[in-house]
Order: structure tokens, then sequence, then C-alpha cells
């Protein structure tokens, strides 16, 4: 009884197959997860506008440098303020990285 049972299975996994359909990924910012982003004109107009509206919003700490190069060490693209270490997502004591 479970002889043919078995020899059914092995029928159907050789002859069936898995098709999987991948879709390429597009370079076009339209096709991202997110709102388009905004002309830099437009950008610094928006951010304005939601300082504005929230004057007691707190602001991120100044970067340790500009730019991709370390102007100390010469790293390009190495490892930038960790936020965690820093202090960077918490305000007195509460986490905002939400």
């Amino acid at each position: 009884m479970l002889s043919p049972m078995l020899k059914s299975f092995q029928h159907t996994s050789r002859t069936s197959r898995l098709v999987l359909s991948v879709r390429p990924l597009s370079a076009s910012p339209l096709h991202r997860p997110a709102p388009p982003p905004l002309p830099p004109k437009e950008q610094r107009a928006a951010e304005a506008k939601g300082n504005e509206l929230h004057p007691d919003a707190r602001c991120p700490p100044p970067p340790d440098f500009e730019g991709d190069t370390n102007p100390v060490t010469g790293e390009v693209n190495g490892p930038k303020r960790d936020p965690v270490r820093h202090g960077d997502w918490s305000f007195g004591g509460r986490a905002s990285d939400f």
C-alpha cells in the first residue's frame, strides 16, 4: 500500500518544477517605498515649514565631518557617529529611534 504512494510522489516530484518570478530592482527613485525626493529648493522650504510648525523639535547633533573622507584619519566612507553610543536617539532616557 505504501509503495504505490511513494511511486506516485516520486513521479510528481520529478515532473514538477518550481518557477520563481524575480523582478529586477530599478534605480529610479519613483520605484522606492517612500515618497519621491523633492528638488533641493523645495526640500529646504519643506524643512523650514516643518521647523515653523514644530519649533520644539530637537535638532540632530552636527556631523563629525562633512563629506565621505575623515579629515583626521583620511579614511574614505568610514564609520560615522554611532547614534546609540552618543545618545543621539535618546532624550531624557526615552529612545526616539522610531
